[in-house]
């Protein structure tokens, strides 16, 4: 099953954050609330069109408030390491990727 939630890592006025982003259509369960909401324990059914509730719960708790449903790696990303004042980092571009530029 493909997901449309994604765990994106940025530099975002030179510091690396993550921020968690939904690809998810207008339709989709995660934008999905029912009739009355508010005032319900479950979710089923209901208007379409919301924010995604995964994406606001990440925004109102941040990084403390998310756990891991696993133990290891999610993804590993190749990235060029420099020293200027501090160690930077940027994507690591392949030579195939050099050459196509």
């Amino acid at each position: 099953m493909k997901s449309e939630h994604y765990i994106d890592i940025q530099v975002l006025y030179g510091e690396v954050n993550l921020k968690f982003r939904c690809a998810s259509s207008e339709d989709a369960p995660c934008r999905t609330r029912p009739d009355g909401w508010e005032d319900m324990d479950s979710w089923s059914g209901g208007t379409s069109g919301y924010p995604c509730w995964a994406e606001e719960w990440v925004s109102e708790a941040g990084w403390d408030g998310v756990t891991g449903a696993f133990e290891g790696i999610l993804s590993s990303t190749p990235v060029n390491i420099a020293y200027a004042e501090g160690v930077e980092v940027s994507p690591a571009v392949s030579e195939k990727e050099d050459e196509d530029a």
